[in-house]
């Protein structure tokens, strides 16, 4: 039986073999502007692009004047401001797929969820732990002080002093030396994303369905990749409706026609909104793929493929006696077409 997954962007995935790459945290989904990472153990900093891959251990880095877009594994879209210092630190024993933990050293960040709901996500600043759960937020850090305005949802802002809940429209800060202030209603003028947070919006979203039935070395899994527009709606034509998907593989050979050709990247046709696709991987091992169209925010999806495929040949040892009895082995060897 094969079973349907959707992945708004990026839904965590663990079938029969497939989880995400524990070492992708996610993509740069867009930039307006400029932006760099440090990679550890490099000792300088980097240009990113759009698609770029971010693994557990990077720190990103907006330049002036400048807006950059982030989507990680676990479903959550940050969107930071110009001068903003984000870092993924590397995961802590016992922490795993559900889990994921990031810092804004400084400047502003807004996030919201994409995926599903109830999974852990916390956000570390110089002077405060936010902790979320399906939510719409922002925040504004420096090394002395944290605000955080929650739009939807809640949100939990904390430190060593003690923590307060915020509900939608409120906001609180918390300094170095004491703990967050109560929650405050915000001004009906304030009680929207802020305006920045437009200049990487994107005209909708990539949504990714992938069949697996079970993943093995050298099986391609097939997926179907559907650029949706801010409402929802398939982007079917007209204005700003883009006409291929490019992917990216990194660990992984990808296809965009059907498994025909195989390669490092491809291009897939959007017919009525939608295009095929797939990937895969020629021996044991992890790897991912970016996944971006013209107008479009990238994502990615990371793959762990692990165990063997369906052997080529089996073979089949018999013992038989002949009319003496003297006893004689055959080896019959059935092989695959």
């Amino acid at each position: 039986m094969r079973t349907k997954l959707g992945l708004a962007v990026l839904i965590g995935l663990q079938m029969s073999g497939v989880s995400f790459a524990a070492q992708v945290a996610g993509v740069v989904s867009a930039i307006r502007g400029t932006a760099e990472v440090h990679r550890p153990p490099a000792a300088g900093w980097a240009t990113v692009t759009k698609g770029a891959f971010l693994y557990e251990g990077d720190k990103l880095k907006v330049g002036p004047k400048s807006v950059c877009g982030v989507t990680l594994l676990t479903g959550v879209e940050i969107r930071l401001n110009a001068g903003a210092v984000f870092e993924v630190p590397a995961r802590e024993a016992g922490e795993r797929g559900g889990w994921q933990r990031v810092k804004l050293n400084k400047g502003g960040a807004w996030a919201r969820w994409l995926g599903a709901s109830g999974k852990k996500f916390e956000m570390r600043t110089p002077t405060a732990t936010i902790g979320v759960r399906g939510t719409e937020w922002s925040v504004e850090a420096d090394e002395g002080q944290t605000e955080v305005v929650c739009y939807s949802g809640s949100v939990e802002v904390g430190n060593a002093y003690g923590a307060v809940l915020l509900k939608p429209g409120e906001k609180t800060s918390a300094g170095a030396g004491g703990a967050p202030a109560q929650p405050e209603k915000l001004p009906e003028d304030k009680k929207r994303s802020p305006d920045w947070t437009n200049e990487v919006k994107g005209r909708g979203t990539l949504k990714v369905i992938v069949s697996v039935a079970s993943a093995k070395v050298g099986e391609a899994v097939g997926m179907t990749i559907e650029a949706r527009k801010s409402d929802g709606k398939l982007a079917t034509g007209g204005e700003g409706a883009p006409k291929e998907i490019e992917l990216k593989g990194d660990g992984l050979e990808v296809s965009g026609d059907a498994g025909a050709t195989w390669g490092a990247t491809a291009r897939a046709a959007l017919t009525a909104g939608a295009a095929k696709a797939a990937v895969r991987r020629a021996t044991p091992g992890s790897g991912q793929v970016m996944i971006s169209a013209e107008g479009y925010p990238a994502t990615a999806l990371g793959l762990s493929v692990s165990g063997k495929g369906e052997p080529k040949s089996r073979l089949l040892k018999v013992k038989v006696k002949g009319p003496d009895g003297t006893e004689e082995e055959l080896q019959l060897r059935y092989k695959k077409e």
